[in-house]
C-alpha cells in the first residue's frame, strides 16, 4: 500500500513540477498556443479550486465505499487529464486538463493521508509520511531537469507513467481496518487488521482497543438518529475533540503551505531567475541544484524523524530556516536599492539553500504527518477533507497572485509575506501541539478525548 502511495506522490510532484516547465513554454513567442500573464496565472490556479472538489467528494465517497475504492476512482481524472495535455491544441483543452489533475491531486491527497495512517504501523508512520515529501520532490526534480530538454507535450507522456503505476497496484490493497470498524463489520476488521500487521500481541491489543473505542462511539450514536443530519454535523464539528485536532491542522498547513511546499515548484524557475538574473543561463542549473537539495533534505527527514521528537525537529528546523530566508529577502532588498552589488549571487543562493534545506526537514513534511495523525477516527475523513480544502484555498492564491508579485515586489518581497506567514503558523504551533512521535493512533485519539494525557 506504502509503495502505491509513493509512486503517486512521484506523479504529484511531476504535476506540479510540470506547470513551471509549461508556463515557460506557453511565454516563449513561438508558442502554438497563445497566452498572456493572466491566462497562465488562471491555468496554475485552476488547480487549486478542482483540487476542493476532489477533497470534499473524497470525503463522502472514502467514508462510503473505503479508502480503496476512493483511490482507485480519483486516480482516473487525473490519467484522463495528462492525456489532454498532450493533444491540447488551444488553452481551454489546457485549463480543463489542469482542472482535471486538480480533481485527482485533492482527492488523493486525502486518501493517502487516511490511508497511511492506518495501514502503517506507528513506528514508521512517520517515515512514510516523511518519505512521501522525498517522493514528490523527486517528481518535483525529474520534470525540471528534463523539461529543459524534452517538448512538454512528451512530459505529460512521462507523467502518466507512476500514475497508471499507482492505480493498477491499488487493485492489490486490502480495505482498512479502521474502516471496517467504523461499519460495525469487525471481524473484516480484524482480518484486514492482522493481514497488514500480523498477529503480535502489540497488534491484538491495538485492534482490541480500536473496536472497543468504535462500539463505544457507535453505540452513543445510536441516540442521535433520530436528529437532523445537519445539526448532527454542527454538533460534531463544534466539539472540541474536534475543534482542538483541527486548530492544529491548519496552523500545519499554513507552515507547510507558506513555505513553499506547492508554490515554489510550481515557479521554480521564474523565482531563480528573479533572484539571479534571466539573462545569465545558470539560473536553470541553479533549479535543477535546489531541487537536489531539496530531495537530500527530505531524505534526512525520514531518517531524523525515527530518532528526533516531531516539536524538537520542526521548531529547531523551522526558525532556523526562516532566519536564512529573511537574510536573503535583505540581501536581495539592498541590491535592489543599489546599495550591494550583484556580483556575487552565490551569497543569495547560498542562503536559499539553507532555507529550502533546514525547511524540508521539518516545515514541508511534518504537517502532512500531523495531518494523517492527530484526527480521531469518528472525524478522520470529514476533518481530513476540510483541511485538504483549506490547503487548497491557499494554495490557489498563491498560485494565482505570484506571478503579480514577482513583477511587483520581486522574489524578495514574495518571500518575505511568505516567511512572516510561517513564522506566525509555527509561533501558533509551539504553544498548541502535542507530542505524538510512536503513538498510536488509538492513543493521540484518547488524547484529543481527554482520556489520558499522561505520555504527552
Amino acid at each position: 500500500m506504502a509503495s502505491t502511495v509513493l509512486f503517486l506522490n512521484v506523479g504529484q510532484g511531476l504535476v506540479l513540477g510540470y506547470m513551471s516547465i509549461l508556463t515557460a513554454a506557453l511565454s516563449a513567442p513561438d508558442s502554438s498556443i497563445k497566452t498572456d500573464l493572466a491566462s497562465i496565472s488562471w491555468l496554475a490556479a485552476s488547480f487549486a479550486p478542482a483540487a476542493i472538489i476532489g477533497g470534499l467528494s473524497t470525503c463522502f465517497f472514502m467514508d462510503w465505499q473505503g479508502r480503496r475504492k476512493a483511490y482507485i476512482l480519483f486516480n482516473i481524472p487525473g490519467i484522463i487529464g495528462l492525456l489532454l495535455t498532450y493533444f491540447a491544441q488551444n488553452y481551454l483543452t489546457l485549463l480543463i486538463a489542469r482542472i482535471l489533475l486538480g480533481i485527482t491531486g485533492g482527492g488523493l491527497h486525502s486518501v493517502s493521508i487516511v490511508a497511511i495512517a492506518e495501514y502503517v504501523h506507528p513506528k514508521y508512520r512517520c517515515m512514510f509520511l516523511n518519505c512521501k515529501t522525498v517522493f514528490f520532490s523527486s517528481g518535483i526534480a525529474v520534470v525540471h531537469a528534463l523539461g529543459h530538454y524534452i517538448h512538454w507535450r512528451r512530459a505529460a507522456v512521462m507523467i502518466l507513467i507512476p500514475h497508471i503505476l499507482s492505480f493498477i497496484m491499488a487493485f492489490m490493497w486490502t480495505e482498512s481496518p479502521a474502516w471496517f470498524a467504523s461499519k460495525k463489520r469487525f471481524e473484516e476488521c480484524k482480518d484486514a487488521f492482522f493481514w497488514i500487521r500480523g498477529r503480535s500481541n502489540s497488534s491484538k491489543w491495538e485492534v482490541k482497543e480500536m473496536i472497543k473505542a468504535q462500539r463505544e462511539r457507535l453505540s452513543n450514536n445510536k441516540k442521535l438518529t433520530n436528529r437532523i443530519y445537519f445539526l448532527e454535523l454542527l454538533k460534531k464539528i463544534t466539539r472540541s475533540d474536534f475543534l482542538k485536532p483541527f486548530l492544529i491542522g491548519v496552523c500545519a498547513v499554513i507552515v507547510m503551505e507558506m513555505s513553499g511546499r506547492h508554490t515554489y515548484p510550481a515557479y521554480a524557475l521564474q523565482f531563480m531567475a528573479d533572484i539571479v538574473g534571466s539573462q545569465t543561463h545558470y539560473y536553470y542549473y541553479y533549479t535543477i541544484s535546489l531541487d537536489l537539495i531539496i530531495i537530500v533534505s527530505a531524505i534526512c527527514s525520514s531518517i531524523l524523524v525515527r530518532i528526533i521528537n516531531i516539536r524538537t525537529l520542526l521548531f529547531c528546523t523551522g526558525f532556523s530556516a526562516l532566519v536564512a530566508l529573511f537574510l536573503g529577502c535583505i540581501y536581495l532588498f539592498l541590491v535592489s536599492l543599489d546599495v550591494i552589488s550583484n556580483d556575487r549571487p552565490w551569497i543569495v543562493i547560498l542562503l536559499f539553500i539553507v532555507y529550502f534545506f533546514l525547511s524540508n526537514l521539518g516545515c514541508t513534511p511534518i504537517p502532512i504527518t500531523l495531518a494523517a495523525e492527530i484526527f480521531p477516527l469518528e472525524h478522520r475523513v470529514l476533518a481530513t477533507s476540510l483541511l485538504s480544502t483549506f490547503a487548497c484555498v491557499i494554495l490557489m492564491v498563491n498560485l494565482k497572485i505570484v506571478p503579480y508579485l514577482l513583477v511587483l515586489i520581486k522574489a524578495y518581497g514574495t518571500f518575505a509575506i511568505f516567511g512572516t506567514s510561517t513564522t506566525i503558523g509555527l509561533v501558533a504551533l509551539y504553544f498548541i501541539l502535542p507530542e505524538t512521535k510512536n503513538k498510536t493512533l488509538q492513543e493521540i485519539e484518547d488524547y484529543f478525548y481527554n482520556r489520558n494525557l499522561k505520555n504527552y
